[in-house]
């Protein structure tokens, strides 16, 4: 998951550059399009376009400067119950699919650049996996808190196993090597091991 918070916060970052030169009118349209160029952190040349309606943005695209698309945002309207954003590498290829349904559940799925699944998980659950496609960590959590982790190594064995609540150890920890030797179990009780 941290993966993708990094990914996320990078691509905002990129996306959001500093500079910016206005391609049409600066003026915001009560219906259509407007477009203005922004240079990226990296000194990109990106294309923006934002689209209108009776006023409201719905809609903000950003391309490369090989026209493929960057980013793709839809945000929510009266029309529009939810709140989607799409982040792409240079090649076409999705990195990134982030929704937000109107009752603020937040759905993510994430892919390497080959196409192969990266991560998927909501506000309760998050999965990532390795570009082998086996399963990296899993991370529940219940009202916002986690409360278990797992992870596992590269060819497929469990590495470790623990359970958090309000961000201490609260409960089981489990670690194994990668021939999957048990190497730790330990109880803990608000962040003090008991056992």
């Amino acid at each position: 998951m941290k993966n993708f918070l990094l990914i996320l916060f990078c691509s905002a970052l990129v996306i959001s550059g500093c500079k910016i030169r206005t391609i049409s009118d600066n003026k915001v349209p009560k219906d259509g399009v407007k477009k203005y160029e922004r240079k990226s952190l990296n000194g990109e040349t990106m294309e923006t376009e934002e689209h209108y309606k009776n006023g409201q943005l719905v809609r903000e695209v950003v391309r490369f400067d090989n026209k493929n698309l960057a980013y793709e945002r839809y945000f929510r309207t009266d029309e529009h119950p939810t709140d989607s954003m799409r982040n792409y590498f240079r090649s076409g290829q999705l990195r990134l699919l982030l929704v937000m349904n109107d009752t603020n559940r937040v759905l993510m799925r994430g892919y390497y650049e080959n196409g192969a699944l990266e991560a998927y998980g909501d506000t309760a659950t998050s999965i990532e996996y390795f570009d082998n496609g086996k399963k990296r960590s899993e991370t529940m959590s219940k009202t916002g808190q986690i409360y278990k982790v797992v992870r596992w190594f590269r060819n497929g064995k469990k590495q470790e196993e623990s359970e958090w609540w309000n961000d201490k150890r609260n409960g089981r920890w489990r670690q194994w090597d990668s021939a999957g030797n048990r190497i730790r179990n330990e109880l803990y009780r608000n962040g003090t091991k008991i056992d």
